[in-house]
């Protein structure tokens, strides 16, 4: 073999390398879980900011954050809200939505988890015409 078709294998193992590595599916595979989880969890509060849900007036909303990439799904309350709600609540809601989603059911898992969450909120922020709702009642999919 001469040197030549040694570099030019060399040169075509690198740029096959290159762009199977270079794929999104085969990145997040080869991305330990904690990464993947803390570069969705700071997605989510980004989401949360940019979306306006920690500057209404009460400080009771919420985001339900879920990434399908990364296996991730999270409620993140506004600071009021989260200071009268123990973080067990709102895991059960995010245990429903992730035990429809295991199934097959993936709308019915956010219908569960926006009425478990619905509920919530309803318990400490009855609705009323001093408590009006601020914020989109939205779906987003990015």
């Amino acid at each position: 073999m001469t040197v030549y078709r040694m570099l030019l294998l060399q040169v075509i193992v690198f740029v096959t390398l290159l762009v199977v590595l270079c794929l999104p599916p085969v990145r997040v595979a080869l991305m330990p879980r904690r990464a993947r989880r803390a570069i969705a969890y700071r997605f989510a509060m980004e989401q949360f900011a940019s979306r306006g849900l920690a500057s209404n007036r009460n400080q009771s909303g919420i985001l339900i954050f879920v990434s399908l990439t990364e296996r991730y799904a999270r409620i993140i309350a506004g600071d009021d809200i989260a200071a009268r709600v123990p973080q067990a609540k709102w895991q059960e809601a995010v245990d429903a939505l992730i035990a429809h989603t295991r199934n097959g059911f993936v709308a019915d898992g956010f219908i569960a988890a926006i009425e478990l969450c619905g509920s919530e909120l309803a318990k400490h922020f009855p609705p009323s015409d001093i408590n009006r709702n601020e914020l989109p009642d939205r779906i987003y999919v990015i």
